[in-house]
């Protein structure tokens, strides 16, 4: 009996045994039919898409030709050519729609008149700026402006110079009082007269401002002798000038009188030369009543004052014959321009402060 007992237990658990391995069985089977179902699946989609005929193939295979952007040379190039083109554009803008004259070149350009010589930019205060043994830059453009006026000049008399400008404001007075000075200093008898009979400022440089005086509107009306009206500067022993004197309310009529060709005649006679202030050509006709009485036409210009047209006035008055003997002068140039010019004029002569 102890033998079968052992037998007995493992023929119990046979059911058991019997119905895990049927199970098993059971889930191999449904394994194998999915796993056949899908290779099949898979065999079908691979002939599909095998069958189909594509819309596109590749002409090269991708590669890798270097970094596409940025380029380095065509920006270096770029910037390169931007650098010197930006500049160039922005100044021949500039130029183009600038109407003030900034160079001598632009003189030559739009003038015959022979251009003399430029003038330094001087300080606010400084009035005679040319002196005894004066070395300065200003003081040598003074002394260059004399060398060429002489060899405008014609020989044989004393010469008598005309200087007027465009408009107020460009300088003339003082070229005109420091121009006398320069001969006066090179030991030539010089008289300077004040015959802006608008808004004279001659007595402010060779004289003592404020100090009401006969001038040379006495002397035209006959009211003051020649002597009256000479004054010397106390600049300099050879430096004498007329002022102005009262202003008066017909000063065209009164140039016109016939007394100032007299009077030129009789002053030919005392001095080395003659010097006369006048009022500007492009606002009244003074200066052109007086060049015919004259040698030589100084048509002052200055450095961020003077328009282009203006110059074209005055050139035109030159082809004209209306001026007698022209040459141009450049005031105000500053350090560093050259003979230049800046920007823009006004046509308020009788309000304008500056000479």
């Amino acid at each position: 009996e102890s033998l079968l007992e052992p037998l007995e237990y493992q023929m119990g658990l046979m059911p058991k045994n019997e119905r895990e391995l049927i199970q098993i069985m059971r889930q191999q089977q449904i394994k194998e039919n999915l796993f056949l179902f899908l290779l099949q699946k898979r065999e079908e989609t691979a002939l599909s898409v095998a069958a189909q005929v594509g819309n596109s193939r590749v002409i090269d295979r991708a590669s890798n030709a270097g970094l596409i952007a940025p380029k380095k040379i065509q920006t270096y190039l770029f910037a390169g050519l931007a650098g010197f083109i930006l500049p160039a554009l922005f100044f021949y803008l500039l130029t183009l729609f600038k109407n003030t004259v900034d160079s001598e070149n632009d003189l030559k350009q739009l003038s015959s008149i022979p251009f003399l010589g430029g003038i330094a930019q001087r300080s606010k205060n400084d009035q005679i700026v040319v002196q005894q043994g004066s070395r300065s830059a200003i003081a040598e453009m003074f002394r260059l402006l004399r060398t060429n006026l002489q060899f405008l000049l014609p020989a044989g008399h004393t010469p008598v110079v005309l200087v007027t400008s465009g408009v107020s404001g460009e300088g003339k007075t003082f070229i005109s009082a420091n121009l006398g000075m320069t001969f006066a200093l090179s030991g030539k008898r010089t008289l300077v007269i004040g015959l802006d009979l608008r808004k004279p400022k001659l007595n402010q440089y060779l004289g003592k401002p404020g100090q009401e005086q006969p001038g040379i509107t006495n002397y035209l009306i006959g009211q003051a002798s020649l002597e009256a009206i000479t004054k010397p500067s106390e600049l300099h022993e050879s430096l004498f000038f007329i002022p102005t004197g009262p202003l008066p309310p017909n000063p065209a009529e009164l140039i016109m009188n016939g007394q100032l060709q007299n009077l030129f005649e009789q002053l030919r006679q005392q001095y080395d030369y003659i010097i006369v202030d006048t009022a500007p050509v492009g606002l009244v006709a003074d200066a052109l009543l007086l060049c015919t009485l004259v040698d030589a036409t100084l048509c002052v210009t200055r450095f961020g004052k003077t328009d282009k047209n203006l110059v074209r006035f005055i050139d035109q008055l030159y082809r004209e014959k209306k001026l007698q003997n022209p040459a141009l002068v450049l005031n105000g140039v500053k350090k560093g321009k050259g003979y230049g010019y800046g920007y823009g004029y006004g046509y308020g002569y009788y309000d304008e402060s500056k000479d």
